[in-house]
């Protein structure tokens, strides 16, 4: 049972509490307990009473907390002796923040008992920046530390961080221009104000920059916390600038904006890895500008749907893939200003289901180191050409290989030339057309004229024997090739003089129909 005359024990002795400043944090049991000079309990001269010999004080956690924070050297702390009258049981109830105005010596007490220098020899103390900037061709932030500094830095000035009072300038309204920066020097605002990206170029043109931090806090609604290097969070509650900001003392920063905008940034490099779905959407547009190289790397399969698209490159652009196909729902432009090649390591083709034009400003050349085809629709005039070319040489041509079209002309030989070969057959037709006579199958035109045109001209049936007459509607070109044949007329030309008896052993000119019926006369005395 409880002896109540006896009320030397703890709880019932008389609560003793105290004010005393911080001299060592390095906990050897590394749970958070500090050597605490207390004012009236100890001697100011550490020579009588040494800071290795000042009790440990134990401090107090709200509940659930699980993480202490010793206060650094040189803080003022409050607590009480939980033994009492003894004063070896300090316990720490709390923090006081205050204004110094005057910088103690180390080897006085109640002070912090570091000197600058053997802080700046010492690595494990805490160092706050210089400056931080990112300069180009450099990887990553380039920093400066700062050489630490006796607690308290700062003096004439409050304790609590800076983020929490910044001095702030008003028009003469009363309304709030932001915060001064000597306020904030050193602070992680600091050097984002200071490294703000700008002319940022994007694909549309246009540049763009990066915003200014949105921090312009009111004392006392700046909920900041900010370590000894630098790093800090902040719950602002000010009046139309409420925000919430986690920075890196580098300038390293995830803010949320009073708008409720988010602005993410990444001072050096940036890793982004999500382990399952990924999924982005954006209600507007989208802008991205990489200053390097992009390199993107899809295992599975990559599809892009969009309602336009457009890919501009100023160097060369490479399309490699197992099988590339192009498909249009209407037209397909491609177009060079300068030399256009297409290349087939095999078989190469080019079709169209209507008509197909091949056409050369400067000249067209086709070539083959092997079998040079042309194949069309049965034309009569290769077929009269063909019947002259026997007549003339006596030389029967060759049967003609069929083709899947099974119809056609077929132009085949070795050293082919086909200007020369065209110009075997238009003198060759121009002696023989105007005694041509066609019988054409059933939905063929009898107009042989016109199964030709892009060789002879439109023809009429002659006025007078080997005479040619102009038509109606013929262009200036083609009354000029009239002109020219009736010449090679009056100059008495003969098909044995014309065609090249060489090339005729070594070509085939052929009209592969088998239901046309063709009936070729001719008067070779002229």
């Amino acid at each position: 049972m409880i002896d109540m005359f006896d009320k030397n024990f703890m709880g019932m002795n008389n609560f003793l509490w105290w004010f005393g400043i911080v001299e060592n944090r390095n906990d050897p049991l590394e749970a958070g307990r500090c050597q605490i000079r207390c004012f009236g309990w100890h001697n100011e001269d550490i020579n009588q009473v040494p800071t290795a010999d000042l009790p440990w004080a134990q401090p107090i956690l709200p509940i659930g907390a699980a993480i202490v924070k010793a206060p650094a050297e040189g803080t003022m702390v409050f607590g009480f002796f939980a033994d009492g009258l003894e004063g070896r049981f300090p316990i720490i109830m709390g923090v006081v923040p205050s204004i110094p105005d005057e910088a103690r010596q180390p080897n006085d007490g109640f002070a912090d008992p570091y000197t600058d220098a053997e802080k700046a020899a010492n690595p494990f103390f805490p160092r706050r920046l210089i400056s931080s900037k990112v300069t180009a061709n450099a990887a990553g932030p380039q920093i400066v530390n700062d050489v630490p500094k006796r607690n308290p830095a700062n003096l004439n000035e409050p304790t609590i961080s800076r983020l929490n009072r910044p001095d702030r300038v008003e028009s003469a309204t009363g309304a709030s221009l932001g915060s001064r920066t000597p306020s904030i020097a050193g602070t992680t605002i600091d050097f984002q104000r200071k490294n703000r990206v700008v002319n940022i170029k994007s694909a549309e043109g246009y540049s763009w920059k990066e915003s200014f931090p949105s921090f312009n806090p009111n004392y006392p609604y700046n909920n900041a916390t900010e370590t000894e290097s630098g790093h800090a969070f902040e719950l602002d509650d000010t009046p139309e600038y409420e925000r919430v900001q986690l920075s890196h003392r580098t300038g390293s920063t995830l803010e949320f904006l009073p708008s409720g905008s988010v602005k993410l940034k990444a001072f050096g490099n940036k890793q982004d890895i999500t382990m399952g779905d990924n999924r982005q959407y954006t209600a507007g547009d989208r802008h991205e500008t990489v200053q390097g190289n992009m390199f993107l790397r899809v295992n599975g399969k990559l599809v892009i749907e969009c309602d336009g698209f457009d890919l501009v490159s100023s160097d060369d652009i490479n399309i490699k893939g197992k099988n590339v196909k192009i498909t249009a729902g209407n037209g397909l432009d491609l177009f060079a200003q300068g030399e256009t090649k297409v290349y087939g390591a095999a078989k190469l083709d080019l079709r169209s289901e209507a008509r197909l034009a091949v056409y050369g400003g400067g000249g067209t050349d086709i070539g083959s180191g092997c079998l040079t085809s042309i194949s069309g629709t049965p034309n009569p005039i290769a077929a009269a050409v063909r019947t002259a070319i026997k007549e003339v040489t006596g030389v029967e041509p060759d049967t003609p290989i069929p083709t899947p079209l099974n119809s056609g002309v077929k132009i085949l030989g070795p050293n082919f030339w086909i200007g020369t070969l065209l110009t075997t057959m238009n003198s060759a037709v121009t002696n023989i057309l105007p005694t041509v006579s066609f019988d054409p199958p059933a939905g063929q035109t009898a107009d042989i004229s016109s199964k030709w045109r892009r060789r002879v001209p439109k023809l009429a049936k002659t006025q007078s024997a080997n005479r040619f007459e102009p038509t109606d509607g013929m262009g200036f070109l083609e009354q000029e090739r009239v002109k020219t044949l009736n010449a090679e007329q009056d100059n008495a030309l003969k098909i044995p003089e014309t065609i090249n008896q060489d090339l005729l052993k070594n070509t085939q000119i052929v009209v592969d129909d088998p239901t046309a019926s063709l009936n070729l006369s001719f008067d070779q005395s002229s």
